[in-house]
């Protein structure tokens, strides 16, 4: 209407998608309701509405001969819709013209001949101005639904992909939660470590998760277990080790220690090789440890006279 012209959104074969706007009485009221004219108007859409990236098609109507416009509507290159403006006359439309079309296609000839006149007449410089800013906003139109296609793709596959990984992940705590071990996992840029409720529970803490920070950790190993452990982190870091394996003593929450197999890998790099993530698992071999002990301590006792020794 800000315009002066029809204006309409096809499917490519020319059949109407939206309802038709601002149409002229001539087209809608006594063309498109002949069957032959409606055939015709279906047809003309079709050609106006051809995916071109040139340019909008500016031509007469192939139905009542007024001046139409299209452009293409696509989504990645698939041409999905036509949009047409049009329906507007200069001199090169005649009254004896629109006369002899109404004739052909069965409707009254006067009627046609009354409602040519009522039709907005246009420059058509005018009109091909009109018509190039229709073909901006075709193609600004078919841009934005790409991008929403593709975002909704995107979106599509990330929700695909974190069913995935909360699958991965739940079959992973299952897993663990049957072969009774916990969880950890080094934030290493923020040297911070996170703690699995199970992991919580084998240092006798409450079966909450939590994350400790460097100072905790140094507190948390045996003093005569650190070197040892730092030592096999570095070297697994500078990936001189396959995987992360320390057999050493924590920190319980009672004060007491208990030993634990401690496994992981570095499971994110960054660009310049520095690991930035290192996860792994925690396993309670106290009683494997105790019962080693005493194996040593048997075969260490004065075979002689173990049960005095073994007593002492």
């Amino acid at each position: 209407k800000a315009t002066g012209v029809a204006s309409i959104i096809t499917h490519t074969d020319g059949t109407p998608i939206t309802k038709p706007s601002n149409f002229t009485r001539l087209c809608s009221g006594l063309i498109r309701t002949s069957e032959k004219g409606l055939a015709n108007c279906c047809t003309s859409d079709a050609a106006l509405g051809r995916l071109l990236t040139s340019g909008p098609i500016v031509q007469p109507c192939l139905s009542g001969g007024l001046w139409d416009a299209g452009a293409g509507i696509s989504v990645g290159g698939r041409h999905i819709a036509n949009w047409l403006i049009g329906q507007v006359r200069d001199e090169t439309q005649t009254e004896e013209a629109i006369r002899r079309y109404g004739r052909e296609i069965g409707v009254d000839e006067e009627q046609i001949a009354k409602a040519f006149q009522e039709v907005p007449a246009m420059s058509r410089r005018h009109f091909e101005e009109i018509a190039e800013t229709l073909f901006t906003l075709a193609s600004r139109l078919s841009a934005t639904a790409y991008q929403n296609l593709q975002q909704a793709r995107f979106i599509s596959d990330l929700k695909g992909t974190e069913e995935k990984l909360r699958q991965s992940e739940n079959r992973l705590r299952f897993a663990l939660e049957g072969a009774n071990d916990g969880l950890w996992d080094a934030n290493l840029p923020t040297a911070t470590v996170f703690f699995s409720q199970r992991s919580q529970e084998i240092l006798g803490h409450s079966a909450d998760n939590a994350v400790i920070s460097p100072p905790d950790w140094r507190s948390l190993v045996h003093p005569d277990d650190f070197e040892k452990t730092w030592a096999l982190i570095v070297a697994h870091m500078k990936k001189q080790t396959p995987i992360l394996r320390i057999e050493h003593r924590l920190r319980m929450k009672n004060g007491g220690w208990k030993w634990v197999l401690t496994r992981g890998k570095v499971v994110e790099w960054a660009k310049d090789g520095r690991a930035l993530r290192l996860t792994g698992t925690l396993t309670d071999i106290n009683d494997r440890k105790k019962i080693e002990e005493a194996q040593m301590f048997l075969l260490t006792c004065d075979r002689t006279n173990p049960g005095e020794d073994f007593f002492k």
